[in-house]
């Protein structure tokens, strides 16, 4: 229901879902309010970073619920439609099990292979800016990108594209998100 350029503001809880974006908005919990300066810090108990913003620690969105056979299942698909470049912004999620969205891919002219990719999101085609996220326990037989897979011009199952690529000239901004026990054949973090 949004329109391009809205910010929506999302509450704190736990969201079983996989949302799949295809406009221009802000996606931001109550965190894009806080002072980001020390939203982790090191913890001599468990003798590693820990995640201390309690916005973003309890603002989860949960990819559980996917059925494996359905083509999304990663948390977050940003996808920009056919003949577009969206240039969306992620603040403040914890990103959870999720288990990847189907890529379909050519091998020769004949033989198609299906493969799941980005867990926590996955990005097609697309030109966002994503920060101060914890992505976190995506997994499941996922190909590339535990937590995060970008790519471009995929052949997303149910959402082909065309092999035009609108955002070639932008560069993706994936700065300060913090990344934990997820699981992938190529990239546990981020392909």
């Amino acid at each position: 229901a949004a329109n391009e350029n809205d910010t929506v503001l999302v509450d704190q809880g736990v969201y079983h879902e996989n949302l799949v974006l295809n406009k221009t908005i802000t996606l931001a919990s109550n965190a894009m309010y806080d002072d980001l300066h020390d939203w982790y810090e090191w913890s001599d108990v468990f003798g590693n970073h820990q995640l201390t913003n309690e916005n973003i620690a309890n603002t989860v969105i949960m990819g559980d619920e996917a059925d494996p056979d359905l083509t999304v299942g990663s948390c977050l698909l940003i996808n920009s439609p056919d003949g577009e470049c969206i240039t969306p912004t992620i603040i403040g999620f914890t990103f959870k099990d999720g288990i990847g969205t189907t890529v379909v891919e050519m091998i020769d002219d004949s033989t198609e292979v299906k493969t799941k990719r980005g867990g926590g999101i996955m990005v097609n085609n697309a030109v966002p800016e994503i920060h101060y996220n914890f992505f976190t326990e995506n997994k499941n037989d996922i190909h590339s990108g535990g937590g995060l897979y970008i790519g471009e011009d995929i052949g997303i199952e149910d959402y082909f594209r065309d092999s035009r690529n609108e955002c070639d000239e932008d560069e993706i901004d994936i700065s300060h998100n913090f990344y934990r026990e997820n699981d992938a054949l190529y990239g546990n973090s981020l392909s």
